[in-house]
């Protein structure tokens, strides 16, 4: 009587540290209030300088910069969540996991680029619509 009240406490603890576990937001997804720079009238009529433009180019940069971070960190987190773990392999970040070899027991280690596993991802959806097209177009058998 009193293991099934242990077993279902332990998974009750389970589960909420796993819902306490999330990650925290990330800087780039809280919002953020910036006010417009308050110019002076002389200011304000006179036309836009060199300094603006370059302003106006370093923040671009920013943008563009904080964007491909924001993209990264997505790549990874999708990647982490398939199982795979990072790996620094002479300056290049691959990703790698280990998966058991079709009719074999041992592991074997698959690593990869980003690029490389979504290729590989693609690659295996496009296999599999295209053996599902072909056997559905197959007539039937008596």
């Amino acid at each position: 009587m009193r293991y099934p009240q242990c077993l279902v406490a332990a998974l009750c603890i389970g589960a909420l540290s796993q819902a306490f576990a999330d990650d925290p937001p990330s800087p780039a997804q809280a919002p953020t209030a910036t006010a417009a720079p308050v110019q002076s009238p002389i200011a304000a009529a006179a036309p836009a300088t060199a300094v603006d433009k370059t302003d106006s180019t370093a923040d671009s940069g920013a943008q563009a910069q904080a964007k491909a971070d924001a993209k990264a960190k997505a790549i990874d987190k999708r990647l982490r969540a398939q199982g795979y773990k990072p790996v620094n392999d002479n300056g290049t970040l691959r990703y790698c996991k280990s998966e058991q070899a079709l009719g074999s027991r041992f592991e074997k280690s698959v690593c990869g680029t980003p690029g490389e596993l979504d290729f590989a991802e693609q690659n295996g959806k496009e296999t599999v619509q295209r053996i599902q097209q072909m056997n559905s177009s197959l007539p039937a058998g008596k």
